[in-house]
């Protein structure tokens, strides 16, 4: 059933398709939801040397007690109720083994990973962090070329090690189909 008047309403207003499955509303007990990663959090990982990027491009997946959450380029891993399990925010280039985004001190650039999206495979008991990348040189300039990373961890604990699969993209396709890739 509902969980308020206004929800009610809402659903109400729907009209279900034949042979279509009804959405049910539930109370969530207790204060539903946390705070979980912010820009700041992502812009501060891997020391600082991350780029600001916006708009938020959030990427969420649940199991085992853990919620793990990618924004952008960073990731943190939480209890269900909110509780962080990493010490720190993780830059995705970190977790791939990758130079910063951008050096502060130096000024040379790494690579460039963007489109992040995080799943848990239930079947597998496997956690997964797939993004793209553009490929540029260390002054930032854009190579024809991009990589897909993806990481699948070793166990169901999203804690724990992950094993990095790389695969290499020239650019025959268009930048926005290749982004579809992930």
């Amino acid at each position: 059933t509902p969980s308020s008047p206004e929800a009610e309403a809402a659903l109400g207003a729907m009209t279900a398709l034949p042979g279509s499955t009804a959405l049910t509303v539930l109370q969530s007990p207790g204060t539903p939801g946390f705070n979980a990663l912010s820009q700041m959090d992502q812009r501060l990982a891997y020391n600082g040397d991350q780029f600001n990027i916006e708009p938020p491009s959030p990427s969420i997946a649940a199991g085992n007690g853990y919620v793990l959450e990618g924004v952008n380029d960073a990731i943190q891993v939480y209890t269900t109720s909110g509780t962080p399990m990493l010490l720190a925010v993780v830059a995705s280039n970190q977790l791939f083994g990758l130079a910063p985004a951008i050096n502060r001190t130096t000024g040379t650039y790494g690579p460039y990973l963007t489109d992040m999206h995080v799943y848990f495979d239930l079947a597998m008991n496997r956690w997964l962090v797939m993004q793209w990348s553009q490929d540029n040189d260390l002054y930032g300039n854009s190579l024809p070329s991009s990589h897909l990373y993806l990481a699948v961890s070793q166990t169901g604990d999203p804690t724990a090690n992950y094993n990095i699969y790389v695969t290499w993209i020239m650019h025959t396709i268009s930048l926005s189909s290749a982004a579809r890739l992930c």
